[in-house]
């Protein structure tokens, strides 16, 4: 047995595959990501212009375009810089300092809180557009939208600095990861909040206005129905 053959039983795992392909493999998946998130990066800078168009213009009544412009901002601080970070750090640990590991994460939480409530805030918004059409102008006007948005980058960022404060969450390996202290008092309670924040909340929400929607549409065609029988 030569040495190239020892090598590879050495690094030959228990699934049968060595250490180089899993590692090549990584490799592969963390650059057909990072192009993901160029392309990704780039319609959501087109729907930002084409958002913020629409809003300059006052092209309609309704305030989707702000909420919608909110939440692909926060995408785009994902694809465009947060992801793009930790992808790499993972796969080439670059090194980065304490400091830019702390503001990747930070932008990372700030990024899918952010996105998570401003789907919330378009939902409520199609809500009311469609169960009181008459009144929407009045319950959602671009002042309370403005504040909504805002409000949900500035309460995300209040609730990211408080879990760091806390330490809900620790730094390891100079903050390249974060973990749950042992027995933290906080940390389950700030975990457990941040992801109703970014996943039960905004699919509860689409969940429920679909269903409403769908009764409308079911409704409508049934009264069509009846109006053709008669």
């Amino acid at each position: 047995m030569n040495d190239s053959e020892s090598m590879k039983q050495c690094y030959e795992t228990e699934n049968g595959l060595s250490e180089i392909e899993v590692m090549e493999f990584k490799e592969g998946m963390v650059i057909t990501l990072l192009a993901m998130c160029c392309f990704s990066t780039i319609l959501q800078l087109y729907v930002c212009i084409t958002a913020f168009n629409q809003i300059r213009r006052h092209a309609s009544e309704r305030c989707m375009h702000i909420f919608l412009l909110n939440m692909t901002t926060a995408d785009l601080l994902l694809t465009g810089i947060g992801y793009p970070m930790e992808f790499l750090q993972d796969m080439y640990d670059l090194g980065f300092n304490y400091y830019v590991n702390v503001m990747m994460h930070f932008l990372l939480w700030l990024g899918t809180a952010v996105s998570g409530l401003s789907l919330v805030l378009m939902n409520l918004d199609k809500l009311i557009y469609f169960k009181f059409p008459l009144n929407y102008s009045k319950h959602i006007t671009r002042g309370k939208a403005v504040c909504f948005a805002t409000g949900t980058w500035l309460s995300s960022a209040v609730f990211i600095y408080t879990a760091f404060v806390t330490h809900a969450f620790e730094c390891r390996y100079n903050c390249q990861t974060l973990t749950t202290p042992t027995g933290s008092r906080y940390g389950p309670l700030i975990y457990l909040l941040f992801t109703c924040c970014v996943s039960v909340f905004p699919a509860v929400s689409s969940l429920s206005v679909a269903f409403y929607l769908l009764r409308i549409v079911n409704a409508h065609r049934k009264q069509t129905a009846e109006g053709r029988t008669h």
